[in-house]
């Protein structure tokens, strides 16, 4: 029996989504693994001033204002020097929820918390609230993009 030409249109639709899922996925998976870890090493090993420089300027260890604040409180400078560190401990996941995918960006390191909740004497680093700007800011354009000339590689769109 000849395939009808529902039967065409639902196999493409079919080969469509499947494509499309798949491209979506690796696009998806390329920004959060490559980019959004790439930004937040990027903020979290600042190298520019030294441990002493940052005492002299009371930052982090000072609640309220800080008169000379050398940056943002969700840049980081790094204090350690080889081995694994702050910056070396984000680890990215991408889960699916049905048809909803999230995505991730976690540290393992132990003082972690300390850094995104402060201490008695730290001010607390707000790097998730700074890389949430970077996704809205740049990262989510980019991914708009890159669906955009998949729809067009795929012909959906001219």
């Amino acid at each position: 029996m000849a395939e009808s030409s529902a039967d065409r249109i639902a196999k493409n639709l079919a080969e469509f989504e499947r494509e499309f899922r798949r491209t979506v996925g690796q696009q998806l998976r390329v920004l959060v693994r490559k980019r959004l870890e790439e930004e937040a090493v990027e903020a979290s090993t600042l190298s520019d001033h030294t441990l002493e420089d940052l005492a002299a300027m009371g930052h982090p260890y000072r609640r309220g204002a800080i008169p000379n604040v050398p940056h943002d409180d969700a840049l980081i400078h790094r204090q350690t020097e080889g081995g694994v560190g702050f910056a070396d401990s984000f680890v990215s996941e991408i889960r699916e929820h049905g048809d909803e995918t999230e995505l991730a960006l976690l540290n393992t390191a132990p003082h972690w918390k300390y850094l995104k909740h402060g201490t008695p004497k730290m001010r607390r680093r707000p790097l998730g609230e700074y890389l949430d700007a970077v996704i809205h800011d740049e990262l989510f354009p980019e991914f708009v993009d890159s669906i955009r000339r998949t729809l067009k590689r795929l012909k959906v769109l001219r």
